[in-house]
């Protein structure tokens, strides 16, 4: 048993590191094309408003906490941990790594135009090529994929509130990013998004 909770740790700051790492390599990319994908504009204060935005950021520095609490692992930590059998973790650690690939596939598609804000950038064109061939926010699956299947294979009860926080979050905000895509492409959008899925290929809304 100790072996094994060792390899699912592992596989957890594993996965955990290939996502930041995925998210710093094309944020630098774009740094070299002099826009940040950090960068936070009046329409992403308009579309979400200054509080949700520093709520963002106050969870991402939580989780980046629980991460380094995860890793220094005290002895009093062992209440925050949960008794999943082997074949959950096995289970979530297989739909991280899905959506590990997911993330870099899409991230890769979506170039220039993406941004951690709701916000549209000069010359911005719809992309309908990669993953946005299937569904409308391959991003948010990735990211709702990694957050479950990391949530499980951690078996760590804060990190899996903070994930379940973040999915909760990714779920409601995608009403305001179809929102901003009709808005910005009009019919372009709308018959696009009559030929794809909103998170799944079969998800239609």
């Amino acid at each position: 048993m100790i072996a094994g909770e060792f390899l699912f740790r592992m596989l957890f700051i594993l996965s955990f590191c290939l996502v930041l790492l995925i998210r710093l390599y094309f944020g630098f990319r774009l740094k070299k094309e002099r826009w940040s994908s950090w960068q936070v504009d009046e329409q992403a204060v308009a579309r979400e408003g200054t509080a949700i935005i520093a709520l963002r950021l106050a969870g991402f520095l939580l989780l980046l906490g629980a991460f380094v609490l995860y890793i220094d692992d005290p002895a009093w930590q062992q209440i925050l941990k949960i008794p999943f059998p082997a074949w959950v973790r096995t289970a979530g650690a297989l739909l991280a790594l899905v959506s590990i690939l997911l993330l870099a596939w899409t991230h890769a598609a979506l170039g220039r135009h993406w941004s951690t804000n709701l916000t549209i950038q000069e010359k911005h064109t719809l992309v309908t090529n990669g993953p946005y061939r299937f569904v409308r926010h391959p991003m948010y699956t990735a990211l709702i994929g990694y957050f479950i299947g990391a949530g499980l294979l951690s078996a760590h009860l804060l990190l899996l509130l903070i994930f379940a926080a973040a999915t909760v979050f990714l779920l409601t905000r995608t009403g305001r990013e179809e929102a901003m895509m009709i808005e910005s492409f009009g019919e372009a959008y709308l018959v696009y998004r009559e030929h794809t899925g909103l998170l799944l290929p079969w998800l239609k809304r």
